[in-house]
């Protein structure tokens, strides 16, 4: 499916989409995941907190897998800042926004995977975010890695701000790709908010794959239900800025890359300076 050093092809022009077979791949696993959620939200003797959230998880990389490497189904629209912005539409569903973004970007798979699942950063690449935050972690052996993550989202008056309640998780493969994943869940640790809209994260993340030039390509996979009575114009702001953030998370792997060396290197300056 993927091989290493290998970036999925991009989508070039516009092609017939088995929107059919789209839309029923959203829908896998719903039913055993919402099984799993219940038994963890009535409480008592139940699966642990990761298990409550295994299928959902385990659909949701298999998803992701699936759309990176389903090119037809992607009408090109635009590519700016380096970031090949595209997108489709679901015929069974059509208040779901479907975007993807493609870039190339000059840092290591493991220097992405860090600085993404760092729930409190994402304002600083994901102009709409208001606030994020880590709400738990489900697997307290390796904390950061999986959990349920809080993310608010602003909106231009007289709308109301969305938010979601997603479970985050990553995972590596043999070939050397790395895929984040995120969807939406219902957890007792993350309630809706009076006043803001909770909106519906469908299977979403990254696909990053080693380049073998050096580097890496992501393609960022966005499928995402606003909820609520919003224009299609700003629908359509909002999807096609969104996998831009791209650009934004290559930014600052660069500047935090340098923040890291510049002690070093001064170091090393007055050191031949002094001999």
């Amino acid at each position: 499916m993927l091989r290493s050093g290998s970036a999925p092809a991009l989508p070039t022009e516009t092609t017939s989409i088995d929107r059919a077979t789209s839309a029923s791949r959203l829908r896998i696993g719903a039913g055993r995941a919402a099984t799993h959620q219940q038994a963890h939200l009535e409480g008592g003797v139940g699966p642990s907190p990761c298990e409550a959230y295994a299928a959902l998880i385990e659909e949701t990389f298999d998803d992701l897998l699936d759309e990176v490497d389903l090119t037809e189904e992607w009408k090109l629209i635009k590519e700016e800042l380096g970031v090949k912005v595209s997108k489709k539409t679901l015929a069974e569903n059509g208040s779901v926004n479907c975007m993807r973004g493609d870039a190339d970007l000059q840092c290591s798979a493991q220097e992405f995977r860090q600085l993404v699942l760092q729930a409190d950063r994402w304002r600083e690449w994901d102009i709409f975010a208001a606030a994020s935050r880590r709400v738990r972690d489900l697997e307290p052996d390796t904390p950061g890695h999986t959990g349920i993550v809080h993310i608010t989202y602003s909106a231009p008056w007289p709308l109301n701000s969305r938010d979601v309640c997603v479970v985050m998780s990553s995972r590596e493969y043999e070939d050397g790709t790395v895929i984040v994943i995120a969807r939406s869940v219902a957890d007792d640790n993350c309630p809706e908010i009076n006043g803001t809209v909770r909106a519906e994260l469908l299977s979403s993340g990254y696909v990053i794959t080693p380049r073998d030039e050096g580097g890496i390509h992501v393609a960022y996979i966005l499928q995402i239900d606003f909820k609520g009575r919003i224009p299609s114009w700003i629908t359509n702001i909002l999807s096609m800025e969104m996998p831009k953030s791209l650009s934004r998370v290559g930014k600052c792997i660069i500047r935090e890359r340098e923040q890291f060396l510049q002690p070093r290197q001064n170091k090393q300056r007055r050191a031949s300076t002094s001999s």
